[in-house]
């Protein structure tokens, strides 16, 4: 009998990794293998894919973009990227409902992963929140969410209230 975590089977009898390219067969807990099966890129994309279904408007600078700057790029593409972009959370949610535009900040880290001295630095700035799972993200999302539609119903009150009649 074999269990699946996160599309990484798992043989039950002998808790041996099967489906893993270039791993050799070793025993592992299973937290080491939901690590090991889950990376930043499929939590990005679970991500994007639920705000797609809540309709909310996204920012996402693709890795992609980042190695093309740090290996293909020339010198000064790479000065005025690095210093406008370092830094920059995984993802920047954007709910225009309401008075005003309210922006989500939204770091995205694997269970192992670590945020570099920029990214920390940004983060104390401009409060950006992190998840280390698909789970926690939706619940950030959520919250956000929920905060906004408690705002924009007390603002809305706020502005169809004709206030006191004298």
């Amino acid at each position: 009998m074999a269990k699946y975590y996160r599309r990484v089977r798992v043989h039950k009898k002998d808790g041996y990794l099967d489906g893993l390219p270039g791993t050799l067969p070793r025993k592992q807990t299973t937290k080491e293998i939901v690590r090991a099966s889950v990376s930043e890129d499929h939590i990005q994309a679970a991500v994007e894919r639920y705000l797609g279904l809540k309709h909310v408007f996204y920012i996402h600078i693709p890795n992609t973009l980042w190695c093309w700057i740090s290996t293909k790029a020339p010198p000064w593409i790479k000065k005025i990227a690095g210093a406008a972009l370092a830094g920059l959370p995984d993802i920047i949610a954007f709910d225009g409902k309401g008075l005003g535009l309210r922006c989500l900040p939204l770091e995205l880290k694997t269970e192992a992963g670590t945020m570099n001295p920029r990214q920390r630095e940004i983060k104390t700035q401009i409060g950006t929140l992190t998840a280390r799972s698909v789970d926690e993200a939706v619940e950030i999302i959520d919250t956000w969410l929920k905060i906004g539609q408690i705002s924009t119903q007390d603002s809305q009150d706020l502005l169809s209230d004709p206030g006191p009649t004298d």
